[in-house]
């Protein structure tokens, strides 16, 4: 019990930003509480100790369902904090509301409400967490997590490998550890090593036994994923941390002279690179030049899109039975496709051009408020994984789909830093204009002696 409680706090420094509501010290039950949700979303291990049918067991949607009510009464236990984390996300809810109101236009409405219904309930995560844990204590139980998950991994591996590697397909024998597949694993171990470097980066080695662990532990299963976008993608959210991040002030000041250097380059590759170069970039580090059918798959999903440009074919209703048109794309492509693997033709084929606009607009808010948050403490661990994970979603989200996917780390985790940083932002504005407004009642008799 006391080990919880100290793993769960981090020293609160004179430049955090808490928001009314959050807590530094949480207790044994809540910590322990965070770190089974966490692990729960983190991993595929109830789909792998009960597989059920189509990898979907009655224990899985059972817990599942156990774990929206907790978020709820939890929730419940503050309401003002959570009323206080909705006013703060509008964007954020109009769009996790409009999955449950693709429901009147959906080619298949059942499903399309069941999903909806486990999409909130398990975005209900990353309010819970941002509305009632400081950002601090929080990113420190993620890289618990993170390093718990990656050691159940190696045991699976290594002792059990009927379920910690690969069993089907061109992948047979290649590591998945607590993941269905080494996509995931490859994915989710690479966030392991982005949030255990963004703490040790703020709080060095001391202290930090656990998390340093993590990092290597994380490491580790990222290299024997085999997972290259995975890879790159960390690869790349690493130099944005240590380069981008650190001197943001820099950057921001100096953004136009910036804008003028960049943009010469930038053009010559828009103009000059075709897709026969990416093709045979993508050829020279061992990948299908077609990126697995994504490419032929992509240009079919495309064309269906017009036929219900605005409002779509409701939340994850397109790749179910009633639609007519898997039918059609599985004769062209020979294969029976289950999702589009891009997150925004997804949200295009799902929600339309209404909510493909909504997501971007939440996108661009959440980077500005990112930089904006950023650049006034630029050493705020919070912060830094904010700023660098909107382009690792982004990136993900080319070739996966993480974007409102129900019971899963990626997106409740994107929820979370959402919240955190909209919460954060607000908290700023209103000492802002409580400091004007302190200003504006001082004596002019005092102010002279200022």
């Amino acid at each position: 019990m006391v080990a919880l409680r100290h793993i769960s706090t981090f020293e609160t420094v004179p430049g955090d930003i808490i928001s009314p509501g959050q807590r530094a010290q949480m207790s044994a039950v809540e910590t322990g509480f965070f770190l089974a949700a966490a692990l729960l979303y983190w991993t595929d291990l109830l789909r792998l100790l009960f597989p059920g049918t189509d990898g979907i067991s009655a224990i899985y949607r059972v817990t599942h369902f156990a774990f929206y009510g907790l978020f709820v009464l939890a929730l419940l236990r503050d309401p003002l904090s959570f009323r206080r984390g909705l006013a703060a996300t509008a964007l954020m809810v109009a769009f996790l509301l409009l999955p449950l109101l693709s429901a009147l236009w959906s080619i298949n409405p059942a499903e399309t409400t069941q999903r909806a219904i486990t999409l909130i309930g398990s975005s209900l995560f990353g309010y819970y967490v941002a509305s009632q844990v400081q950002g601090r204590s929080a990113l420190r139980l993620l890289g618990i997590t993170a390093t718990i998950a990656a050691a159940l991994s190696l045991i699976l591996i290594f002792f059990v490998p009927s379920m910690g590697r690969m069993s089907e397909g061109e992948y047979v024998n290649v590591w998945s550890g607590a993941w269905v597949h080494k996509n995931g694993m490859g994915q989710m171990c690479g966030l392991g090593v982005l949030i255990c470097l963004v703490i040790l980066m703020r709080e060095g080695l001391r202290g930090n036994g656990l998390i340093a662990g993590g990092l290597v532990l994380n490491a580790i299963l990222l290299a024997g994923s085999r997972s290259l976008t995975s890879q790159l993608v960390i690869v790349v959210s690493v130099v944005l941390l240590l380069t981008v991040g650190r001197f943001v002030r820099f950057i921001v000041a100096n953004a136009a002279l910036i804008g003028i250097l960049l943009a010469p380059p930038l053009i010559y590759i828009a103009f000059t690179v075709s897709i026969d170069d990416v093709m045979g970039l993508l050829t020279s580090f061992g990948k299908d030049a077609t990126l697995s059918s994504r490419l032929p798959l992509w240009q079919i999903l495309v064309s269906f899109i017009g036929e219900r440009f605005w409002l779509g074919y409701g939340y994850d209703a397109f790749f179910t039975d009633a639609n007519f048109i898997v039918q059609i794309i599985e004769q062209r492509l020979n294969f029976k496709p289950f999702y589009s693997h891009n997150g925004y033709i997804e949200i295009w084929l799902a929600l339309g051009a209404v909510g493909f606009f909504t997501m971007a607009a939440m996108f661009v808010r959440f980077a500005w408020l990112a930089v904006r948050l950023l650049y006034r403490d630029d050493k705020a661990p919070l912060f830094q994984l904010c700023f660098v994970y909107v382009p690792i979603f982004l990136m993900q989200n080319t070739a996966e789909v993480t974007i409102l996917q129900r019971n899963n780390m990626s997106w409740s985790l994107f929820v979370m830093l959402y919240v955190y940083v909209s919460l954060a932002a607000r908290a700023v504005s209103s000492r802002a204009t409580a400091d004007a407004t302190q200003l504006r009642t001082v004596q002019p008799s005092r102010l002279s002696t200022i």
